[in-house]
C-alpha cells in the first residue's frame, strides 16, 4: 500500500467502551488513514465510537470474563472456560488483523502490545504503543497484574517505533525505567476540540440550582480516592451560596451523599448523571470553577486526566491538587489555584480565592481560552498524535 494512504489497526483489550480509542481513530482518519478499531472484550458493541465518527469500523471479539458463581469451585471452572474463550477470541482477532494487512498497528494496552508486536513483525508493519493508563500501577489492578503488565512492557516495548503517553510524568517514568525507548516517546494530551459558547446551558437546570449561586464542578468517576470527600468538607468553609455539582458515575455516590449529610452541607451538593460526550460542553460551560482534588494514592501522581482539558476548553478557572502534571499545566498557563492534596483547608482557601475575586476568575478564564487556542486544543494535539503514529514528525 502506498505510504500516502496508510492502513491502521488500533487494538485494545477489555475497554470496548473507552472513548479515547475512537477519538484517536477519528484523528487518523481525518489525516488520510484507513482505520479500524479491534477490541477483545465482553460480547457487546462499542457504541462510544459514534460520538466521534460513525464511519470508523469497530469490531469487538467477545468473550465472557466476569466470574459470578458464588461457589469457589464453580468460579474456578468459569475461569478455565474464560481462558479458553479468550484464546479463541484472540485467534479470531489475530486472523482478522492479518487479513486486513495493516501498515501501522497501534496497541492500546500491555496485552494488546504483545499481540501487536508479533503481528507487526509478521506483516512488516509499524508498531505504536499508546497506553491510556499508567499500567505499572494502574487503578483497579492488584500487584500480580501490575507485575504482568510490567513484564509485558519490558519484553515488547522496545519493538515500538513510537510510544504516545497522556502526560509528561508518565513519559518521564518510562524514559527512566525503559531507557531503550529514548527518543521514541512523546506526550499527546487527551484534550478537547475548540468550541464556541454553547447555547442552552443545562447544568443548573439538571442540578435544580436556582438563583445566583456559584457552581464548583467535578466531572468524572465518583470515588472517595478522587478527593471528593475533601471537596465536600471544604464546603464548610465556603458561603452557603456555593454548590458542588458532581457530574458522573461510580460506586462512591452513596458515600459522598452520606458525608455531605453528616457535615450538614447536603443542600450544597448535587449529583447529576453522566451525559454523552457530544452534550458535555452544555453542562461544563455552565459552571464557575472546575475542580480536580485527586489524592496522592494509586497511580494518581501520574494523572493528566481528560477532565482537565474539558474544563480548559469550557474556559473554567481551575482548582487542582498538587499532582505533578496538574500543577505543571495550571501554573504554566495561569489557570487558577493549586493546593496540597491532603489539606481540606488548603482546598477551601484555593476555592475561596477564586470565588471572592471575579476579576481573577475572568483572568483565569481568559488564560484558559488562550491556552486552548494556542496549544491544548484537540486540533493541535490530534495532529501531534497523527505525526507520531504515521511517522511524519
Amino acid at each position: 500500500m502506498a505510504a500516502s494512504h496508510p492502513k491502521v489497526s488500533y487494538v485494545h483489550f477489555n475497554t470496548a467502551g473507552n472513548w479515547l480509542f475512537p477519538k484517536y481513530a477519528h484523528a487518523l482518519k481525518v489525516a488520510g488513514a484507513e482505520v479500524e478499531i479491534a477490541c477483545l472484550d465482553q460480547p457487546r458493541e462499542a457504541q462510544v465510537v459514534g460520538a466521534y465518527d460513525s464511519q470508523v469500523p469497530s469490531t469487538v471479539f467477545g468473550y465472557a470474563h466476569r466470574f459470578t458463581a458464588a461457589w469457589k469451585p464453580a468460579r474456578e471452572l468459569q475461569r478455565i472456560f474464560a481462558r479458553i474463550a479468550r484464546f479463541r477470541a484472540m485467534r479470531r482477532l489475530t486472523r482478522h488483523l492479518s487479513g486486513l494487512k495493516p501498515t501501522h498497528v497501534i496497541a492500546g494496552d500491555p496485552p494488546a502490545l504483545a499481540v501487536c508486536d508479533s503481528l507487526s513483525k509478521r506483516l512488516g508493519a509499524r508498531l505504536i504503543y499508546t497506553p491510556f493508563e499508567f499500567y505499572p500501577k494502574v487503578a483497579g489492578a492488584n500487584a500480580r497484574q501490575w507485575s504482568k503488565y510490567q513484564a509485558c512492557e519490558r519484553r515488547h516495548l522496545e519493538s515500538a517505533s513510537a510510544v504516545v503517553f497522556l502526560g509528561d510524568s508518565i513519559l518521564d517514568y518510562y524514559e527512566k525505567n525503559y531507557p531503550r525507548i529514548a527518543g521514541k516517546g512523546c506526550v499527546v494530551y487527551s484534550s478537547w476540540p475548540t468550541c464556541d459558547k454553547v447555547q442552552g446551558l443545562r447544568l443548573r437546570r439538571e442540578a435544580g440550582i436556582r438563583g445566583e449561586k456559584k457552581i464548583i464542578l467535578y466531572q468524572g468517576v465518583i470515588e472517595a480516592d478522587r478527593g471528593l470527600l475533601n471537596a465536600v468538607a471544604a464546603l464548610k468553609y465556603l458561603p452557603e451560596s456555593t454548590v458542588l455539582v458532581v457530574l458522573g458515575y461510580g460506586a462512591g455516590k452513596a458515600e459522598l451523599q452520606e458525608h455531605a449529610l453528616k457535615l450538614k452541607v447536603n443542600e450544597q451538593v448535587a449529583i447529576v448523571p453522566p451525559v454523552p460526550q457530544p452534550a458535555l460542553m452544555s453542562y461544563t460551560q455552565d459552571a464557575d470553577i472546575g475542580i480536580i482534588p485527586l489524592l496522592d494514592v494509586k497511580s494518581h501522581r501520574f494523572a493528566c486526566p481528560g477532565k482537565l482539558f474539558e474544563y480548559i476548553a469550557a474556559g473554567l478557572p481551575l482548582v487542582v491538587s498538587n499532582m505533578p502534571d496538574l500543577k505543571r499545566i495550571v501554573q504554566k498557563y495561569r489557570l487558577g489555584e493549586v493546593f496540597a492534596w491532603d489539606s481540606v483547608e488548603g482546598l477551601a482557601a484555593a476555592l475561596s480565592k477564586l470565588l471572592q475575586d471575579e476579576s481573577y476568575r475572568k483572568a483565569c478564564s481568559s488564560n484558559a481560552n488562550r491556552a486552548q487556542q494556542q496549544d491544548l486544543s484537540w486540533e493541535k494535539q490530534g495532529t501531534r498524535f497523527c505525526n507520531a503514529v504515521l511517522g511524519t514528525q
